[in-house]
């Protein structure tokens, strides 16, 4: 795979991290030329993007629930005219499902994204504005249903939550909970992928002191990403280009 990536590429900057392969691609071009190389040749991957371009998520606290996304879009362009909205969504309760009233905002970094912390009144009504703090635990992919990534960034065939076919979860004809289900990443029955505790689930890692060891199955989440200039893109040193299938056994816990 390397010896074809290089071939295709340039020489290739590579190092090998464990079960991954880190690969530095030096330029913008030279990044969208190993994307465009793993999926020719069915390699699956996920693009880590860095730092510098990753959106700035701000929670607000304190409009009602009922609250229109759209409307809340249009009033921070008039309100913030120097902010770059990318993304408002609406957090729900983890347990119930309930939309609450806490709206996440993404905006762009573009150096007047702090100016948001500055509204103290929203529409027409006494506002918190908070910095977004992640839940603990892995981010589940919703395109592929693995972890450490988003479906912005994914590169891996859709796969279904609940029949494994090849699309989205929420467009599933399946409707109704299943008796027994199979998870997608483990090959076990009774429980899906998004179950914590299946044994390819990340564990939470524990704080200092604690000394728990996460387990060998926790660790083998299939995946190999792509970073932008000066990042790394991570491939799967046992990754065979020209697999039937197109892709690695995910319940062997290879990684590509």
């Amino acid at each position: 795979m390397l010896k074809n990536l290089n071939n295709k590429c340039g020489k290739v900057n590579a190092v090998l991290a464990n079960e991954y392969i880190k690969v530095y691609p030096e330029t913008a071009e030279e990044h969208r030329d190993m994307q465009k190389f793993c999926r020719e040749e069915k390699i699956e991957f996920y693009v880590i993007r860095p730092l510098s371009e990753r959106p700035f998520k701000i929670v607000m606290k304190g409009l009602h629930r009922d609250t229109d996304i759209e409307e809340i879009k249009s009033e921070l362009a008039i309100a913030l005219p120097e902010i770059e909205i990318l993304k408002v969504g609406q957090l729900k309760n983890v347990r119930t499902k309930s939309p609450m009233d806490i709206f996440m905002i993404e905006l762009k970094k573009n150096g007047h994204e702090n100016k948001i912390f500055e509204l103290t009144h929203f529409m027409f009504l006494k506002i918190k504005i908070q910095n977004y703090r992640k839940p603990p635990g892995a981010t589940q992919c919703w395109n592929c249903n693995m972890f450490n990534h988003s479906s912005a960034n994914c590169g891996f065939q859709t796969r279904c939550l609940k029949c494994g076919e090849d699309h989205r979860t929420n467009q599933c004809p399946i409707t109704t909970p299943q008796e027994n289900p199979k998870c997608i990443n483990c090959g076990a029955t009774g429980h899906i992928a998004s179950w914590r505790g299946c044994p390819l689930f990340p564990k939470i890692k524990p704080t200092k002191g604690q000394g728990c060891k996460l387990p060998q199955s926790a660790k083998r989440i299939p995946s190999f990403s792509i970073q932008e200039t000066g990042k790394y893109i991570l491939l799967n040193a046992n990754t065979k280009v020209n697999t039937p299938a197109g892709r690695t056994q995910l319940a062997s816990g290879k990684r590509i």
